[in-house]
């Protein structure tokens, strides 16, 4: 009996510790369950947002190609743009009326109308030169006439008698006036040929500077007539034109005069070279030949001028 009580214990002993292994058994598992869950949750938490940032990634992705695709669309379409730029300024016919309309920030100058400007500067250039040069000019013949009229009045004040005449070489002897500049090159005017004549109560005055000539035009006269000419010359071409008688004198087949004058002053060239003091043509022939040549020239008439 003791013997079957005593396996009885060991049986129940058997059974606790059996039923002991068992609820901790249970238990390990419940905890490797619950580590489990855990790890799983953790791992489909991070495989969540791998695939959040691989969806991220991508759609950066997918926006990054979607703007490479749209500037080079843009690109694309740009390009044609700039060949129309190019087209159009090859083919770009300027006009004010399109300028007009264009903005000024806007408007673009190109070689075309930098062109066209410096062809308007130049233009405007020329017109005030030719302007200057006009009013020059118109100036220079107001001189001129102012001159003769000058010279003739000395004269008048000078001479007392109403007759003879006196010219621009006989008055610069007597320092009764300053020699006179041709007024278009600033050389002398001629003192031979630029003369006063007195006859009575008409008095004329001629002056000649370089082509430029003012002939026996009265002194009171209120505009004066220019005239262009040419040098003297023994040749026929302008015989019908404008002429004149000139003389020397020769003693023995030799000419005593460097060249050939007017009547009139061809006896005061005689006084003054030879020193002389004839009064008359007849008295020089008395001593020596009288040789005479007729010389021509070309006479236009130019213009009038206004005193």
């Amino acid at each position: 009996m003791k013997k079957n009580s005593s396996k009885k214990n060991k049986s129940r002993n058997n059974n606790k510790k059996n039923v002991k292994n068992i609820n901790k058994s249970s238990s390990k598992n419940k905890n490797t369950k619950v580590k489990k869950t855990t790890t799983v949750k953790q791992n489909n938490k991070q495989s969540n947002t791998k695939n959040s940032n691989a969806k991220t990634t991508t759609k950066k992705k997918a926006s990054n190609t979607n703007s490479k695709s749209k500037t080079n669309a843009m690109v694309v379409v740009s390009k044609p743009v700039i060949t129309t730029k190019n087209t159009n300024k090859k083919t770009f016919s300027p006009s004010y009326k399109n300028l007009i309309n264009i903005p000024f920030k806007k408007r673009k100058f190109g070689l075309y109308e930098f062109f066209a400007i410096i062809i308007i500067c130049l233009v405007l250039t020329v017109v005030l030169l030719y302007a200057i040069l006009k009013l020059s000019n118109k100036e220079k013949y107001q001189v001129f006439s102012f001159n003769a009229k000058v010279m003739a009045m000395n004269a008048i004040n000078y001479n007392s008698s109403d007759k003879g005449t006196m010219y621009l070489s006989e008055m610069l002897d007597l320092n009764l006036i300053s020699p006179i500049k041709n007024p278009f090159n600033g050389k002398e005017c001629d003192i031979y040929e630029s003369k006063v004549d007195f006859a009575e109560d008409i008095k004329r005055v001629t002056l000649k500077c370089g082509e430029y000539l003012i002939d026996n035009e009265k002194i009171n006269n209120k505009t004066y007539t220019i005239y262009k000419v040419s040098d003297w010359t023994e040749n026929k071409e302008y015989e019908n034109n404008d002429t004149e008688v000139v003389y020397n004198i020769t003693k023995k087949g030799k000419l005593l005069l460097n060249d050939y004058y007017q009547k009139d002053l061809l006896i005061k060239m005689i006084n003054e070279k030879l020193n002389k003091d004839y009064k008359k043509i007849s008295e020089v022939k008395k001593d020596y030949k009288l040789v005479s040549k007729k010389l021509y020239r070309k006479k236009t008439k130019f213009r009038e001028v206004t005193n």
